[in-house]
């Protein structure tokens, strides 16, 4: 048993039961159940955020339109998505986004119903809501997540009934559907050709918030240089600690006001490196954990609260189909050495590299070549009998580049 307080929770409970690889788990024959085990939330709450957005809930509703279903290819699988807007019985909507199977299998519904008038009622149980582009948006959550549509059950019967119960002009005038079963297949080049592609010493050219799209290497990461930042569960809004009037609320929020809900997002500063110059990048704990494979909890723990000047990233990549084609139309990509199949290899300048070593950021000062392929290419590993975390690509039998990052303290 352990405390369920986390940014995901399934249910509302303030614990919560982990099984072990010996637990026995065997069926009550004696139990009843009296528990109604579905918990919505209206559409205006949804949209207003009224509840705790930590905690997954069902949701119900009737799709009126959807987009063609994306399959995203990256590192050689297939994500899908589908995007889709639901109303209720009142007429008010909301956008839901759809993953994976669930995308799959409402696409392949609307394919073989498209000839039926009969409207699309969805039900998905644990579904999340998200913020996505400034507005809410509910998706289906991690592996709890199930979809029903039109199935025989009482509460979309029930929806369904008083569907029909409506008034008629209310019906022609605000429920007519538009849903698309088409598939588009999403290039992930396109993702990075949206914006401008520029070197590291261009970027002190912007004097404003922009995106931007760079190629670089990772040389060194300054686990004790990240941090963590507090954000409103309201508005998901950054925060700040409110010294002044305690009373009012431990932080303030530039969208609601005074608030002590808040959440904490991981970041971690890396340093990168190309032909122009270097720059300290700041990664979320999404892309950190796809490199070094490690939890929250952990990097909590390695990190301290501190300020530092970077520049954030917001979507990571080393698909080498993807390097090649913004390499291309990178502005001083004629003066890069290349790779067979397109890719630059970023070799780390020696005198700016002995001139980068501050505080806790090890640099290496080794030629790190951009791995061309999934072959031979691994992810960091800690080792618990070594005093450094290391990263080693292996592009040939003759070469093995290892970059060493200091860690805080041995592993169990």
């Amino acid at each position: 048993m352990t405390s369920n307080e986390s940014e995901y929770m399934l249910v509302p409970h303030k614990h919560k039961i982990n099984f072990y690889k010996t637990t026995k788990v065997r069926v009550s024959t004696d139990f009843v159940d009296t528990v109604d085990p579905y918990h919505f939330i209206s559409f205006p709450d949804l949209l207003a955020r009224n509840f705790d957005t930590r905690v997954a809930s069902d949701f119900l509703g009737e799709v009126v339109s959807t987009d063609p279903m994306r399959v995203i290819v990256e590192y050689g699988r297939e994500k899908r998505l589908m995007n889709l807007v639901a109303q209720d019985l009142s007429g008010t909507r909301i956008a839901v986004a759809l993953w994976g199977s669930f995308a799959l299998k409402l696409n392949t519904y609307i394919s073989q119903h498209h000839n039926e008038t009969a409207p699309v009622i969805i039900l998905l149980r644990l579904a999340k809501l998200k913020i996505w582009g400034g507005q809410p948006q509910v998706g289906n959550y991690l592996f709890g997540s199930r979809l029903h549509i039109n199935d025989d059950m009482p509460q979309i019967l029930e929806f369904k009934s008083n569907l029909n119960a409506l008034d008629t002009n209310v019906e022609s005038s605000s429920r007519t559907s538009r849903l698309n079963s088409d598939t588009v297949v999403a290039n992930p080049v396109d993702y990075y050709l949206r914006f401008q592609i520029k070197n590291i010493d261009e970027i002190p050219d912007f004097n404003e918030e922009v995106s931007l799209t760079i190629i670089a290497t990772i040389i060194g990461f300054g686990l004790d240089d990240g941090w963590y930042s507090f954000y409103c569960r309201d508005c998901s809004k950054k925060v700040t600690k409110n010294d002044d009037d305690v009373d009012a609320g431990p932080f303030h929020c530039d969208g609601c006001g005074f608030v002590s809900d808040v959440f904490g997002k991981i970041r971690i500063v890396v340093r990168v490196q190309e032909d122009s110059g270097s720059s300290s990048f700041v990664l979320f704990e999404r892309h950190v954990k796809d490199l070094i494979h490690r939890g929250n909890q952990w990097l909590m723990e390695k990190i301290a609260k501190n300020n530092y000047h970077a520049y954030t990233v917001h979507k990571l990549t080393d698909d080498e189909r993807v390097l090649a084609e913004v390499f291309k139309r990178s502005p001083n990509h004629q003066h890069h050495n290349i790779n067979d199949n397109g890719t630059p290899i970023n070799k780390p300048n020696k005198e700016n590299t002995n001139s980068m070593h501050d505080g806790n950021l090890d640099v290496v000062d080794l030629e790190v070549v951009t791995p061309s392929s999934s072959i031979g290419k691994s992810p960091i590993e800690i080792d618990a009998n070594s005093d450094s975390l290391e990263w080693s690509s292996s592009k040939t039998r003759a070469i093995r580049d290892t970059l060493k990052i200091p860690k805080l303290e041995k592993l169990d």
